[in-house]
Formats: C-alpha cells, sequence, structure tokens
C-alpha cells in the first residue's frame, strides 16, 4: 500500500493487575497483533490461565470475523497454543 505506514505502539500499560498476563498482553499489543482496546478487555476478564485460552480464542473468532488489522487472529490462536504447551 502505497502511503501507509506501520507505527509499532509505544509504552507499557496497565492492562491486568497480576504482571504474568499484564505482560503478554502489553507483548501483543506492543507488537502490533493486538488492539488497544481488545486489550484491555481482555485484562477485565482474566483470572485464571484457563481464562486466558478462552478468553484469547473468543477475541481470535471476534478478529477474524472482522478482519482487523493486524491479524490478531493468529497472533491469538498463537498465543493460545504456547498456553497449551506450558500447562
Amino acid at each position: 500500500m502505497t502511503g501507509s505506514k506501520f507505527v509499532f505502539p509505544a509504552g507499557y500499560h496497565q492492562f491486568h493487575k497480576d504482571q504474568v498476563f499484564n505482560f503478554q498482553l502489553n507483548r501483543w499489543y506492543s507488537l502490533g497483533y493486538a488492539r488497544f482496546e481488545d486489550m484491555l478487555e481482555a485484562g477485565k476478564k482474566l483470572s485464571t490461565f484457563e481464562g486466558w485460552k478462552s478468553e484469547m480464542l473468543k477475541m481470535a473468532r471476534k478478529a477474524q470475523n472482522h478482519c482487523q488489522i493486524g491479524n490478531i487472529g493468529l497472533a491469538l490462536e498463537v498465543m493460545a497454543d504456547w498456553i497449551d504447551q506450558k500447562t
């Protein structure tokens, strides 16, 4: 696309009170895979790793249905697979 430039989001945000969840949410946001609003929403809903996987899969399906820039659907599927490997 001509004339367009991707700008990585800067800064560290308080998406969740737990540092583990907060770091993961910030990581996907700062890499440009997820929207700020989506990470805020996810942060409000997360309390367990099982819940993390469920919420990320919901967000992936939502993103796929809305053609969001950054391919959040793929990113969230990768996150869910990673959590499967760690739990």
